[in-house]
């Protein structure tokens, strides 16, 4: 194998040859390649680098253009490695390459939401082949959640679209055609970019995948007259949602535009009423509309203002209070719903978190266990009591088709909870150990709830139930009591015995399942968090569904797929 220095020579020679051409200002390498001088690098090792965006590129299609030449560039520096290292075609790239532009690094913000990975981790200079502790330049920062969690997906689609073979091929950003319009991960990052410019938002919106969808949608539209490549993107989404067309797959470079496009509406500092005028604004065709973002008048500057330490939380932050089951396990609670702020998780393993409250939750199992009635609700209150909602993380997830963090659990009545703002009639639970504390997951199984009657409801069986293995119905709760239809809560209005009432910022968005239900719950870092097997994970758990009585040997046999994912990528960092 050769050294590391005879690599860092290769890496340098190709980006000097291109920085001019790509207008590059600067580049890193890290990772086991510079780390103690080498010392832990391989021929299994990637060599990783960071590279700026150039801040000219003001526009979500520039960036794109720009990524697509960098990762056709980058073949180029595949092949030169592949020959100086002696090996054969790989079927994973050599060389991985995070984009950053200046305001992700100034936040110290990562793909994978590492805390303090650019200001704490070892760098190389390409260029002048200076070392640091961080990358220059780096602010300490109180960015906002939300903000740095847009970033971060949308960081992480650039690294994926750039994880491109010696052959040109693909094989982390695929094409993509899934029931939903566009990926569930950029409509909640949408949805994030969204409560960002909100002074006040309902718990549960940030990750609200239509209400994300919609405001990119919105977006778009702004933006459909100023380029092709926006007009064509605007095209195939809107017959993906249903409009007449062929609709089709989403290619990568179109997913990508989608992330970029979610990037500019997050940077850019709106004022709270500003959402309803963008809905106003996409009514109106033509001239007026600013090129490559959202209009003029909307915009105030295009770097983030963190919010103050001391701001107070408004009521939307807080849990709802309710009655609730006591436990005694006060080290848990060390977020109140009176509480002003939440606790950070700082650097700790979200795996070893959930760990932890998986044996506070079942003590004592080592194989597949089930629980049912009020034992499988006392357990599930200490596997998800506060805090499961941190600052700067939310370390317990939940799977069903998508990967979903949860930030709230309460137990509204009996057997029914409220978690984030889905309603479950929890049927029973199942425990799934495993020798590696990585791979622990829990299993939920609900009943039926009663239909709303707020919707029609189709006796014969829904294509939605067809198509997923389970049907539900969405509503608005308006002042915790009154129930309205989902079109009402989109509108913010109703009428009440005759008159018209306003509703938004009163109500809250609530999903009930109407036919029987399943997911599993485990840490994010969980290998289950892994977007190649939700497809097979649904497909597990439609089984169970259907086939009620051989329920243990199909969980058996999904924790034998849970044991052979490979670890995430955070895991390795």
């Amino acid at each position: 194998m050769q050294k590391p220095d005879e690599i860092m020579k290769s890496i340098k020679q190709w980006t000097l040859e291109h920085n001019q051409l790509f207008k590059v200002s600067r580049t890193y390498v890290f990772g086991s390649l510079i780390y103690k001088n080498g010392l832990q690098y391989s021929e299994f090792s990637d060599i990783d680098l960071v590279t700026f965006i150039p801040s000219s590129l003001e526009k979500p299609v520039e960036r794109q253009r720009w990524l697509f030449e960098l990762s056709n560039a980058k073949i180029q520096l595949e092949h030169q490695l592949l020959q100086l290292l002696e090996v054969a075609q790989l079927d994973e790239p050599i060389v991985s390459i995070i984009p950053v532009t200046e305001i992700e690094c100034r936040n110290d913000i990562h793909k994978s939401n590492i805390p303090e990975f650019f200001s704490k981790n070892n760098f190389i200079s390409i260029e002048d082949e200076s070392s640091s502790l961080g990358i220059p330049s780096i602010e300490k920062s109180s960015a906002d959640r939300l903000f740095v969690g847009c970033l971060s997906v949308v960081q992480n689609y650039r690294h994926a679209f750039c994880h491109v073979l010696t052959n040109g091929r693909r094989n982390k950003l695929l094409e993509y055609d899934d029931s939903d319009p566009i990926p569930k991960s950029l409509m909640r990052a949408a949805a994030m970019a969204r409560c960002c410019h909100l002074q006040n938002h309902q718990s549960g919106e940030e990750y609200d995948l239509q209400e994300g969808l919609d405001y990119f949608y919105r977006n778009l539209d702004i933006l459909r007259d100023t380029d092709d490549s926006y007009g064509d993107l605007y095209t195939i989404i809107s017959e993906r949602r249903g409009s007449r067309g062929k609709g089709g797959a989403l290619s990568a470079e179109q997913q990508l535009l989608i992330a970029e496009i979610i990037y500019e509406s997050c940077i850019s500092k709106v004022s709270p009423a500003t959402d309803h005028d963008i809905k106003a604004k996409t009514l109106k065709r033509g001239k007026e509309r600013s090129v490559g973002t959202i209009p003029d008048d909307a915009i105030k500057e295009l770097t983030f203002v963190p919010q103050s330490d001391d701001q107070p939380v408004t009521a939307s932050d807080k849990s709802v209070k309710k009655e609730t089951t006591e436990f005694d396990f006060a080290d848990l609670q060390d977020a109140t719903e009176e509480s002003q702020e939440s606790p950070k998780f700082g650097n700790e393993s979200s795996l070893a978190f959930f760990e932890d409250r998986f044996k506070i939750a079942f003590p004592g199992i080592r194989s597949l266990e089930f629980y049912y009635g009020q034992d499988a609700s006392d357990r599930l209150l200490r596997l998800l009591a506060k805090p499961i909602r941190f600052s700067d993380k939310t370390p317990i997830w939940w799977w069903r088709g998508g990967n979903f963090n949860i930030e709230r659990f309460e137990q509204i009545e009996g057997q029914n909870f409220l978690m984030n703002h889905d309603e479950l009639k929890i049927r029973h639970v199942a425990a799934l150990h495993s020798d590696s504390y990585k791979r622990l997951f829990v299993y939920v199984r609900c009943d039926p709830m009663k239909p709303t009657g707020l919707h029609p409801v189709d006796k014969e069986g829904s294509s939605f139930l067809e198509n997923h293995g389970y049907d539900y119905e969405e509503y608005g709760l308006f002042d915790k009591s009154i129930k309205i239809n989902r079109a009402e809560y989109d509108d913010g209005g109703t009428y009440l015995e005759g008159k018209y009432v306003p509703t938004s910022g009163n109500t809250e968005l609530r999903i009930r399942y109407i036919t029987p239900y399943n997911f599993v719950i485990s840490a994010v870092d969980s290998p289950i968090n892994n977007i190649h097997f939700d497809s097979k994970l649904t497909k597990f758990l439609n089984l169970a569904l259907t086939e009620k009585e051989n329920e243990e040997e199909i969980l058996l046999e999904l924790k034998k797929e849970v044991v052979r994912l490979p670890l995430r990528e955070s895991e390795y960092t």
